[in-house]
C-alpha cells in the first residue's frame, strides 16, 4: 500500500505546483479534508494508488488518479511494471462544500 506519484517529469512538476497551491491558497477544512484523502489513498491494502496528475478542470482542481494491485517486483514503480490500472478517477475539490471527493 502506497500513494506514490507518477515518474513523468512534467506531470510531477504539475502536481506539486496543484498541491503548494491546495497548502497556501485553501481553506483550513480544505487542506484537513486533502490530507484526509491522501491518507485514505495511502492506506489501502494491497493497491499503489499513483497521483498521475493535476488540472484546473472546470475551475475547480482535481489531481488524476490511477490504482493498481500490488502484484510483481514491489521496488519498481506501478508505471515501470508496464502494466495497466484496475481503477481511474480523479481528487476533485468541490468548493460549495469546501472538501474533496474521490469520483472514479
Amino acid at each position: 500500500m502506497a500513494l506514490l506519484i507518477t515518474t513523468q517529469p512534467y506531470a510531477q512538476q504539475e502536481i506539486i505546483r496543484g498541491i503548494t497551491r491546495v497548502i497556501c491558497e485553501h481553506s483550513p477544512n480544505s487542506r484537513r479534508k486533502f490530507q484526509e484523502k491522501l491518507h485514505n489513498l495511502a492506506a489501502l491494502p494491497s493497491t499503489d494508488v499513483v497521483i498521475t496528475g493535476y488540472t484546473e478542470g472546470f475551475s475547480h482542481p482535481e489531481f488524476t488518479l490511477a490504482w493498481y494491485r500490488q502484484n510483481g517486483n514491489p521496488d519498481l514503480h506501478p508505471l515501470e511494471r508496464q502494466e495497466g490500472p484496475f481503477m481511474v478517477g480523479v481528487m476533485v475539490f468541490h468548493d460549495f462544500e469546501d472538501c474533496w471527493c474521490t469520483h472514479t
